[in-house]
């Protein structure tokens, strides 16, 4: 996802691989490794079956080793996970002689395409359940509608598919670690369900998040990145923004807690802390690219001499170092 957030091009198109799976013949020698009994009779699969825990691995490599041997136009980039494939290009028109090759290419190799679920070429397509936009990411209407009707939890198995939703959409929330402290203490083993006013307000703000969510932009390795770094009492968060054509966008956003003997460190601590882990996590994304960090206290000349700042905190210097 990292690699498709920094590629990505203006013009989409979305693939998808039918029967995937039942397309990949087993080998007669290894066939009755997947036999089963049915009504008192036994059959045993000869294609690759849905359920099988390494049929996305096959299915993935297979896949990939022909896309290797198809001659891709430089004018094009392609992106490909399992049973989906996405093409992407700054020219429209290289993508629509591009893609019925393509389609060509595959169905000669044994793979048929689901023509019901080609998407574009276009400028908007659904891919890896990211709508992509242009050059933004975009969080899906139906989620946003999903979570909106989400009803109030009334048991601890509710509340985990409603974190569940929210947590894999997280990099488009700003503070979402921070808005969910009261909702996550109610998941923990052995805690007494205990529904209150805080957690309704929680619940709350947690859907007007979501309903106010900002469309993410593509990172330019060629431009400086913003790094804005915030801490709390409560955790820390961080966003990743970037200037381009004079107009500040966001890339994304990641927010957490604090645990254990992070809690009894010095603000001073925590934005140190802070500061590295965010740096680490966006790290995929920036690469090589120069990233300005600003932080909510001012650490710059805590960092550059650690021998002359009287440790008070909890953690010792080795621990931000």
């Amino acid at each position: 996802m990292d690699t498709l957030s920094r590629e990505i091009e203006t013009y989409h198109c979305v693939l998808d691989l039918a029967n995937a799976f039942f397309s990949i013949p087993i080998a007669k020698e290894s066939q009755d490794q997947f036999a089963f009994t049915w009504e008192g009779r036994q059959w045993t699969f000869q294609v690759l079956p849905q359920g099988y825990v390494h049929s996305p691995t096959f299915c993935h490599n297979l896949v990939a080793r022909d896309l290797a041997n198809w001659n891709k136009p430089s004018t094009v980039k392609m992106f490909h996970y399992i049973d989906d494939l996405m093409l992407t290009s700054d020219s429209i028109e290289a993508l629509e002689k591009t893609v019925p090759s393509l389609i060509t290419y595959l169905q000669e190799k044994g793979w048929a395409i689901n023509p019901q679920k080609v998407q574009g070429p276009g400028l908007s397509v659904k891919f890896l359940g990211v709508v992509w936009s242009g050059k933004t990411k975009v969080l899906p209407s139906a989620i946003i509608d999903k979570i909106q009707a989400f009803p109030v939890p009334t048991k601890p198995k509710q509340l985990q598919e409603f974190l569940g939703i929210l947590g894999y959409w997280r990099s488009f929330i700003p503070h979402l670690a921070q808005l969910l402290k009261p909702l996550y203490r109610l998941t923990k083993k052995g805690q007494v369900w205990d529904w209150g006013r805080t957690e309704q307000e929680a619940f709350q703000q947690a859907k007007i998040a979501v309903k106010q969510a900002q469309a993410l932009g593509i990172f330019d390795p060629t431009l400086p990145a913003e790094l804005d770094v915030h801490v709390t009492q409560e955790g820390f968060g961080w966003g990743l923004w970037q200037r381009q054509s004079s107009v500040r966008i966001p890339i994304g956003f990641w927010s957490q807690i604090w645990h254990g003997a992070e809690e009894r460190y010095s603000m001073v601590e925590k934005q140190l802390l802070a500061t590295y882990s965010a740096l680490q996590a966006v790290e995929p994304i920036t690469q090589t690219a120069e990233v300005i960090v600003k932080t909510t206290l001012p650490i710059q000349g805590w960092v550059k001499d650690l021998t002359h700042i009287p440790k008070t905190g909890v953690a010792q210097s080795q621990t931000v170092a």
